[in-house]
C-alpha cells in the first residue's frame, strides 16, 4: 500500500464484502490519498458545475447576477452538507474577472469528511 493506488476489500462472511481501505496514487497528504475525500470533492465540483451551467450565456454580469450565483452556491453547500457528502461549503468570493470581463471567478472552501483509518489507543495504569 505504500505506493498508493490500492483498494482493499474484506470478506466478513461468505458473500458479505466490504471496503476496508482505499488509496489514490497521490500519497502526498491524507486529503489527496484518501479516495473517499477525492470522490466527495469531485462530486461537489460536478454538482456545482451542473447547477451553474444553465446560467452560462443567458445572463449579463451585474450585482444582482453575482448575488444570484452566491445564493445558488450557498444552497448547494446546505444541500451537500445535509446530504452528508461534505461537512461544509463556504462561499469565499464571486467576482467578475478583471482581465476577462465575461468571466466570473468563483471561490468556495470545502470542508471534507475524513475517514476513520486508525484509532490510537493509549492505556494508562
Amino acid at each position: 500500500m505504500a505506493e498508493g493506488g490500492t483498494y482493499i476489500l474484506n470478506e466478513l462472511s461468505p458473500g458479505v464484502i466490504v471496503s476496508r481501505h482505499q488509496m489514490s496514487t497521490d500519497i502526498t497528504s491524507v486529503a489527496k490519498r484518501e479516495l473517499s475525500i477525492t470522490n466527495s470533492l469531485d462530486y461537489t465540483a460536478k454538482f456545482i458545475r451542473k447547477a451553474l451551467k444553465p446560467y452560462i450565456g443567458k445572463f449579463t454580469i451585474n450585482p444582482s447576477f453575482i448575488k444570484l450565483v452566491n445564493t445558488i452556491l450557498v444552497g448547494i453547500g446546505l444541500f451537500l452538507t445535509r446530504q452528508g457528502t461534505i461537512n461544509d461549503l463556504q462561499v469565499v468570493s464571486v467576482v467578475q474577472d478583471g482581465i476577462s470581463p465575461d468571466t466570473l471567478n468563483v471561490e468556495v472552501k470545502v470542508l471534507v469528511k475524513y475517514p476513520v483509518n486508525y484509532i490510537k489507543l493509549k492505556l494508562i495504569f
